[in-house]
């Protein structure tokens, strides 16, 4: 399952809403010896699917174990649209903490060469140790003892292009220039640049290679 990791607005749900198909759709599902007839939303069969797929499971399988669970109390159909909902909310839950700043700055901090991660407003989010190395190796040591709150960092690429570019599932990274600045001393390299598997907000991480 692939989650965009951007913020949704009212047009994108407006969207999503004009699409939904609210008529049910009837389908027999054998499991445990039995058959059973459910009326439900194409998009529940749809999930149910791709919910078996994921957890290497039959259609069947799921089916019969709801209905083992609500055999004496519930509605089997309900069971199945509360399952759905719990299963997504289990997925985005796990995405959101494999996609959260901690995970990105852990991804950067495991990194033997310098990185560093950008916001959308191009502020500098985080970096690892071998960035501040690479700093020290090109400017006075004195320049440097301060390096977040006084470093200066541009990328030669507009970030909103930037961020097209790398949404786009051909281009897995793009190269440029980038140039640090401390104080009146300025350095420039080159960088591969890649999206931050982020869910709250854009960011990139930036491999330095030159």
């Amino acid at each position: 399952m692939s989650i965009s990791p951007r913020t949704y607005g009212i047009e994108d749900i407006e969207g999503l809403v004009e699409t939904i198909n609210g008529e049910p759709f009837f389908r027999a599902v054998s499991a445990s010896g039995k058959r059973h007839g459910l009326r439900l939303e194409r998009d529940y069969w749809s999930m149910l699917e791709a919910i078996a797929h994921e957890e290497k499971v039959s259609l069947g399988d799921i089916i019969g174990a709801l209905e083992e669970n609500t055999r004496n109390a519930g509605n089997l159909t309900s069971a199945v649209r509360v399952f759905v909902a719990r299963w997504l909310d289990g997925r985005l839950r796990g995405l959101r903490e494999r996609m959260s700043p901690t995970a990105v700055n852990s991804l950067v901090n495991a990194c033997p060469s310098p990185a560093f991660v950008l916001s959308a407003t191009r502020q500098l989010r985080f970096h690892n140790p071998a960035f501040l190395r690479y700093i020290r190796m090109t400017m006075p040591s004195e320049e440097v003892e301060q390096v977040e709150r006084r470093l200066r960092l541009q990328i030669d690429m507009n970030m909103d292009d930037l961020l097209n570019e790398l949404r786009d599932a051909k281009r897995a990274f793009v190269t440029m220039g980038f140039a640090i600045g401390i104080n009146d001393r300025r350095v420039r390299g080159r960088l591969n640049a890649v999206l931050a598997p982020s869910w709250s907000e854009d960011m990139i991480i930036g491999y330095v290679i030159t």
